[in-house]
């Protein structure tokens, strides 16, 4: 902790180093800014700091190389944080930032051990990790269950181009992300891909522009492994370059959060992490087991990789097959990992530069196989569609659960390349409901497999769309509909506009959605505008796919803005009158009241 030898202990720590040591000029000017925070403000008589301030105190002493490493601190002497402070603590670097003091605390534990806990805060966003940040691989064990808006993520910063991204685990009643560019696969499950754009906003350069990027996980969780290079790869190949890293924390945040709740984190590093520095992708060290070369793998239990089973409907990435080892959760004809990529401490040989995730299995010989432990939503048969290569004559491989072969032989001949990639599929293959594993059987040799992807067969048949005909009972089922709804499909990504048939009644896709089970949650991504045997959903309020409402009714005021309506979804530059006032839409938002928070999504115009 940075302090003044003539002053108490600041920003909310205990300080208990009886000696001081001449501070650096970087540490004296955080040391500035930190007493600062204890000055009654012009605007606030609770001393508060924008985040604005803090972030550019905070990226002027890591420029000048005041980082976890140079800090001034004594050992494990902070406790408890309440006002706005980075520092060092037990071998990690810990950040901690909000615009509504008193209402958020953050207790530092050993290692790489927090815990925080928030009542009707404002805006906070706080953690435990590393400086500078790098492509590293980390493990991490949490709770965090919010009822309102709150992230559990990692957290981090680059400059040159200067970026904000996160790659969140966990969320609550908002999904980030204005954009979304596509989604990749890692550590057992599919993340999106999304961006932001803040234009003149808080960053560690002070005010400025620049974008967000948003790795957001399907299967929300609160433990796990992140491959955090492989997120770096994800957005370097959707044209989404990062830049020199700044910090990288395993963070919690919250913003306009009614009601109190808690949070608890500890992580820690995995071996063969990176260095940070210039570039997205680059893991900047050996990967893990790079020097284990001729050692056997360990074998245990087998476990799904990551610790989650893959989702199907959903893709399974090749490499990502299950722990446990040689023989437990795979088998190989081979001693070392060929490919020479990813997982080198075990047997499967996987490459990287492949289509698709980046990675995938190859060096395939006849007779060997993998296993991955998978979770299927809904009994039925599926369509399997795998992305292969071979420069030779072809491959061929089938499926098996529980020893029976559920598939038959699926071959393919040449692809013209190891770089040129084909869709092979095969249709019903039968699943039941439930967790089990599924094993694929090499049958023949030399030939590469990027992912399989399970899609339910029929979730695309009835009447095309339903044309002009009138909605009916005789074929509709507990999740289908006839008219102009199809049945809602987890695998399929619909966007504004889209409608589907859950559950008896018609639901509309108010923004881009996937895997999001209509209903689920109450200000999720539908919205129910009907039922499913004839109900024209007109009495919501937006049929037709408009969601804009009509005027009026809402008792909203004149000209060009409608009444707020804590019901409706608004975007980037929509204009709503509330409480005597005009109030345009910074992001996407809703239920969010204007002007409730200073950082919230609506500036009065």
């Amino acid at each position: 902790m940075i302090d003044d030898c003539d002053t108490e202990a600041t920003s909310g720590v205990e300080e208990t180093t009886e000696q001081r040591t001449e501070l650096p000029p970087a540490a004296k000017r955080l040391r500035d800014f930190q007493a600062d925070l204890e000055r009654p403000s012009e605007s606030a008589e609770s001393g508060s700091v924008g985040r604005r301030g803090f972030l550019r105190t905070v990226g002027a002493a890591a420029a000048t190389g005041l980082g976890a490493g140079a800090m001034a601190t004594s050992a494990v002497a902070q406790e408890t944080l309440t006002e706005n402070t980075q520092t060092e603590h037990d071998g990690h670097f810990v950040s901690f930032w909000t615009d509504t003091p008193d209402t958020v605390s953050m207790t530092l534990e050993s290692g790489g051990s927090y815990s925080c806990e928030w009542n009707n805060t404002g805006n906070f966003v706080l953690g435990k990790g590393w400086n500078p940040g790098s492509s590293r691989t980390i493990e991490y064990d949490a709770t965090h269950n919010p009822t309102d808006n709150s992230y559990l993520c990692l957290y981090g910063w680059t400059t040159d181009p200067l970026v904000e991204y996160y790659i969140i685990e966990n969320y609550g009643t908002y999904r980030p992300g204005d954009e979304q560019i596509g989604s990749h696969e890692s550590d057992g499950s599919t993340y999106e891909l999304a961006t932001s754009e803040r234009i003149q906003e808080p960053s560690i350069e002070g005010t400025a522009t620049f974008t967000q990027y948003w790795s957001i996980r399907e299967n929300s969780r609160t433990s796990g492994t992140i491959s955090i290079g492989n997120h770096f790869d994800a957005w370097e190949s959707a044209g989404l370059p990062l830049g020199n890293h700044d910090y990288q924390i395993m963070a919690v945040e919250a913003w306009g959060y009614s009601g109190s709740n808690s949070a608890s984190v500890t992580i820690s590093e995995s071996d063969g992490g990176g260095s940070g520095g210039i570039g997205g992708g680059d893991p900047g060290g050996e990967e893990p087991g790079d020097d284990t070369g001729s050692e056997e793998p360990e074998t245990g239990d087998q476990e799904p990789y990551g610790g989650t089973p893959h989702a199907i409907p959903g893709r399974i990435q090749a490499e990502e097959y299950d722990e446990g080892g040689p023989d437990v959760a795979y088998s190989d004809n081979t001693s070392e990992n060929e490919g020479g990529a990813m997982r080198t401490d075990q047997y499967v040989d996987i490459s990287s530069g492949s289509g698709g995730s980046g990675y995938s299995i190859g060096h395939i010989e006849a007779g060997e196989w993998v296993e991955y432990t998978v979770d299927v939503t809904q009994s039925g048969e599926y369509t399997v569609d795998a992305l292969v290569a071979s420069d030779s004559d072809g491959g061929a491989f089938n499926l098996e659960v529980g020893g029976q072969d559920i598939s038959g032989d699926v071959s393919f001949g040449a692809t013209g390349g190891w770089d040129t990639w084909e869709t092979v599929s095969t249709s019903g293959v039968s699943l039941s409901a439930g967790q089990q594993v599924i094993r694929v059987s090499m049958n023949e040799s030399w030939w590469d497999l990027n992912y399989l992807e399970f899609s339910l067969d029929g979730s695309d048949d009835g009447s095309d769309s339903g044309g002009d005909d009138d909605t009916s009972d005789d074929d509709q089922t507990d999740d289908g509909t006839t008219g102009d709804a199809q049945a809602w499909d987890s695998g399929e990504v619909y966007t504004e506009g889209d409608r589907v048939s859950y559950d008896g009644s018609t639901w509309e896709a108010q923004w881009w959605t996937h895997n999001e089970q209509p209903g689920g949650r109450e200000y999720g991504p539908w919205e129910e505008v009907g039922t499913s045997d004839g109900g024209s959903g007109g009495d919501t309020g937006g049929s037709d796919g408009d969601t804009g409402g009509s005027g009026g009714d809402t008792g909203g005021s004149g000209g060009d803005a409608q009444a707020w309506d804590a019901g409706e979804v608004y975007t980037d530059g929509d204009r709503v009158s509330y409480d005597g006032s005009t109030w345009e839409a910074q992001w996407y938002t809703q239920s969010q009241e204007p002007g409730a928070t200073p950082w919230g999504p609506w500036e009065e115009v």
